[in-house]
């Protein structure tokens, strides 16, 4: 999803007093990643689209959160709901 969207939807779930979990595969940060011959169209959009953006969205959305280990957040969170 583009950078505001992907903000938009975590900011929703934070207003709504949820954590969220955000996690990016290994080979979405190396645009470098030989390609696969042979993928099938669907395959190349969704693992090589993009790839050189991923790095600079994952900086920005560093910036626009506070992040902690999941302990924490899981420890905190459930603390909260009892």
């Amino acid at each position: 999803f583009p950078f505001a969207v992907t903000k938009r939807m975590l900011q929703s779930i934070n207003s709504a007093g949820h954590p969220f979990v955000f996690y990016l595969h290994p080979w979405e940060v190396d645009p470098e990643q030989p390609r696969i011959p042979g993928a099938s169209l669907k395959s190349r959009f969704r693992h090589y689209l993009n790839l050189k953006r991923t790095t600079s969205r994952l900086h920005r959305l560093v910036r626009a959160f506070s992040f902690a280990p999941m302990e924490e957040v899981l420890g905190n969170w459930t603390e909260n709901e009892t």
